[in-house]
């Protein structure tokens, strides 16, 4: 009787302290850690923020790419046709408010934006030679902000930068670089598509890259204060030193301590 006295006495006074808390449960006194510990919790959350934090991977797409090309071409092509009304009207009778009217209609079907009266009033009464400048100038430019990504946040400063290179060298037209600027805003869209499966690879790698640097408890922290309400995050602290109570018996323990007594 002693001796299994003794040996059921070793058995639970070997086994480190144990607790019967659960999420929510409030803590009856402090508890530290006994040993270095990997905070699994704190790790895989800091990894899961990174993962989300990793910005879509955008690609030049070139059914985009030749969509605004072509969108360009085709508004030239609609104020060329709109203007062929005026200069062939050799009697003076045309109605060149109704051909304004029908321009921004037809530019408006077409292409689904919408110009001003004035604008295309500008477009219907300037030069030959100031309209074919434009049109090659606005294809030239398409063609250049085509090769690099384009978006709607960067649009504005990449048609002006454009714009201002150009009327640089030829300034017999530079009244038309406001016209010109607000035609290619109107009518140039983003050019790129975002890369599923580069963005899923690059945000795996942010995770790996975070969960492979995990946190770390010390020694001798406290983890729980007493009388403060556990959380899911102290709560898997305690699992991960042990300190929660599973009930299972190990018979490998005590048959370490009965061989010892």
């Amino acid at each position: 009787v002693m001796t299994i006295l003794i040996i059921v006495c070793d058995y639970f006074g070997y086994i480190p302290v144990k607790y019967d808390y659960e999420v929510g449960s409030v803590a009856t006194t402090d508890i530290y850690a006994s040993r270095n510990v990997i905070d699994t919790y704190q790790t895989k959350y800091n990894a899961v923020i990174k993962k989300n934090q990793v910005s879509s991977i955008p690609v030049i797409s070139d059914s985009l790419v030749e969509d605004n090309v072509n969108n360009v071409k085709a508004f030239f092509q609609l104020v060329r046709q709109a203007r062929s009304l005026l200069v062939d009207d050799t009697t003076g009778t045309t109605d060149v408010e109704a051909v304004k009217s029908t321009l921004v209609s037809n530019v408006n079907d077409s292409l689904g934006i919408t110009i001003s009266t004035d604008m295309a009033e500008t477009y219907l009464h300037m030069s030959y030679y100031a309209f074919n400048y434009l049109e090659d100038k606005a294809n030239s430019i398409t063609e250049i902000l085509m090769m690099d990504l384009f978006d709607d946040e960067n649009k504005p400063t990449l048609i002006s930068n454009q714009i201002g290179l150009i009327f640089e060298e030829e300034t017999r037209f530079s009244t038309y670089s406001e016209i010109l600027s607000t035609t290619l805003n109107l009518i140039l869209k983003e050019n790129s598509v975002f890369d599923l499966e580069a963005t899923q690879e690059a945000a795996l790698n942010e995770y790996n890259r975070i969960m492979n640097d995990p946190v770390e408890i010390e020694k001798g922290t406290k983890i729980i204060s007493s009388g403060t309400v556990i959380r899911e995050h102290e709560y898997q602290i305690l699992k991960d030193l042990e300190y929660l109570r599973d009930n299972n018996f190990s018979f490998l323990i005590l048959a370490r301590i009965s061989a010892y007594v």
